[in-house]
């Protein structure tokens, strides 16, 4: 008998999970949606940028002229973000307040993208 409510329990914990995580996701997503701008400096482009984000967590770099510098999906794992773009660049994302810090940490290291929310 208790076997079979630590089976269930456990059946449970396994659906719970995930929707919590899932529901975290969403919230980070939807509190990023819209317009950022900012900075970027290091390698390639560098200059004044802007950030469109969609709801699900993808997102557009644009140039100063809106010229599309590339596009790109944010991932959340633990509480860190994470994004990689069409460009090959991949690293981690730091929120802090209204402002977003963008470094390729796991392809060079060689910039950093600095963006605040525009309201």
């Amino acid at each position: 008998m208790m076997l079979y409510f630590k089976k269930i329990a456990l059946v449970v914990v396994l659906l719970i999970i995930p929707s919590i995580v899932l529901s975290q996701t969403e919230q980070i997503c939807k509190d990023l949606e819209g317009k950022w701008e900012g900075e970027k400096v290091g390698t390639g482009y560098q200059g004044s940028i802007t950030i469109i984000f969609k709801n699900d967590c993808s997102y557009s770099w644009l140039r100063a002229d809106a010229s599309l510098i590339t596009y790109g999906q944010l991932s959340i794992k633990e509480k860190e973000i994470f994004y990689s773009n069409q460009a090959g660049s991949r690293g981690n994302v730091f929120k802090k307040d209204s402002e977003l810090k963008w470094i390729n940490t796991f392809t060079g290291n060689s910039y950093s993208v600095i963006v605040k929310k525009f309201l």
